[in-house]
C-alpha cells in the first residue's frame, strides 16, 4: 500500500513538472435620453491664432411621437474623475457663472416634430481673452415645459461636448505616474488587464498611446497589451486611469523571470512616456507539483534510503563476484 501511495505522489508530481510549458480601439459618438438623440457625443475643435471663429455642428433627433422643444445652453466644464466620468454643472438660464460666452449658437431653442432632426451650429469665437490651450464646453439640450418652473436642471445625458484646442502657447505635458501591477516580486498569475495612471501637467487635452510588453529571459515577448485603444483623453491638470487588456502571444514556462515594460507617446508634441518593472512568475500547478515531490521525498525518505542502499549493495556484491 505504501508503495502504491509513493508511486501516486511521484507520478502526480512528475506530470505537473513535465507537462509545462503549456500551449497556449472607440468611444460612442451618439448620446440618447428620453427619445432624444444627440450626435456627436464629443468632437475636437482646433482654433488657430489667425481664426476669427471656428464652426462645429451638432444634430438633435426626436425619436418620440410628440413635438419636442429644446433649450440649448453652452456650459463650461473641467471636472472629470480619474475614470473618465464628466461632471457638468446644473445652471439656471439666467445664470452666467458656467456659461461659455465665447460660444455662439445658430439657435438657442429648437422645436422638433416627431422623428425629425435639426442641426445647430456652434461657433467658437476667437476672442483675445480666450487663452491658448484647452477649453471644454458642453452644448446641453433640455426639454422646455411651458407649464413647469423656469428653473430646471441640465441633463448631461443629452449633451454634446466640444473639446477646444487653441494654438499659440499650448503646453503639452504627460507622464505615466504608476501601473498597478506587479505589486510583488513573485507572482502566481498573470492578470487579464493592468491599470495605468497618467498625469497631464500641460494646458491642453492629450491622448496617450503605446504598448505594454512582458519579455522573458530569452528575449521573447510572451504577453502584450495596447495602451488606450479607445483613444481616451487626459484633460489638463488631471489624472486619468486607463485599463490595458493583456493577451498572451506564445508558449509560456511554469517558472520564469519577466520584464514588464510600458512605452508610448502622445498625439501632441514631442512627448513620450515609459515605465518598467520585473517579477518572477511561478505557475500554481508547478508549485503544487514541486511541493508534491518534496512531500513524497520527505514522507518516504526512509523507504527510499533503504531501496537505494539495497540497490547499491546488490551492485557491490555483483562486482565482488566478477
Amino acid at each position: 500500500m505504501a508503495r502504491l501511495t509513493f508511486r501516486f505522489f511521484l507520478g502526480f508530481a512528475v506530470f505537473f513538472v513535465i507537462a509545462f510549458p503549456c500551449a497556449t480601439f472607440a468611444q460612442s459618438r451618439i448620446s440618447s435620453s428620453g427619445g432624444l438623440i444627440v450626435s456627436p457625443t464629443y468632437q475636437e475643435v482646433v482654433v488657430k491664432e489667425a481664426d476669427d471663429y471656428v464652426k462645429a455642428s451638432v444634430s438633435f433627433t426626436n425619436l418620440s411621437n410628440q413635438v419636442m422643444t429644446l433649450q440649448l445652453i453652452p456650459v463650461e466644464f473641467n471636472e472629470i474623475d480619474p475614470y473618465g466620468k464628466i461632471f457638468i454643472p446644473s445652471v439656471d438660464t439666467q445664470d452666467n457663472v458656467y456659461r461659455a460666452d465665447y460660444i455662439r449658437l445658430s439657435a438657442n431653442e429648437v422645436t422638433l416634430a416627431p422623428r425629425a432632426t435639426s442641426v445647430v451650429d456652434a461657433f467658437v469665437v476667437n476672442y483675445s481673452s480666450l487663452g491658448p490651450g484647452g477649453h471644454y464646453v458642453a452644448i446641453v439640450a433640455r426639454a422646455v415645459d411651458k407649464s413647469a418652473s423656469a428653473k430646471q436642471s441640465i441633463l448631461p445625458a443629452v449633451s454634446s461636448l466640444l473639446l477646444i484646442r487653441k494654438e499659440g502657447g499650448m503646453k503639452v505635458g504627460l507622464s505615466l505616474v504608476d501601473m498597478d501591477w506587479p505589486k510583488t516580486g513573485i507572482v502566481f498569475s498573470i492578470p487579464d488587464s493592468i491599470t495605468l495612471s497618467f498625469r497631464n501637467d500641460g494646458n491642453v487635452h492629450i491622448i496617450p498611446h503605446g504598448l505594454v510588453t512582458f519579455t522573458d529571459v530569452f528575449g521573447r515577448i510572451v504577453y502584450r497589451g495596447v495602451v488606450n485603444q479607445s483613444s481616451s483623453y487626459v484633460l489638463p491638470q488631471k489624472t486619468r486611469f486607463i485599463d490595458v487588456k493583456i493577451e498572451r502571444l506564445r508558449l509560456w514556462f511554469p517558472i520564469m523571470f519577466y520584464s514588464v515594460s510600458v512605452q508610448g507617446d502622445a498625439n501632441l508634441g514631442d512627448v513620450s512616456f515609459s515605465k518598467s518593472d520585473s517579477f518572477i512568475y511561478v505557475s500554481p500547478l508547478f508549485s503544487i507539483g514541486t511541493l508534491s515531490v518534496v512531500f513524497a521525498l520527505l514522507f518516504f525518505r526512509k523507504r527510499i534510503y533503504h531501496l537505494v542502499s539495497k540497490v547499491i549493495g546488490k551492485g557491490k556484491r555483483k562486482d565482488e563476484k566478477d
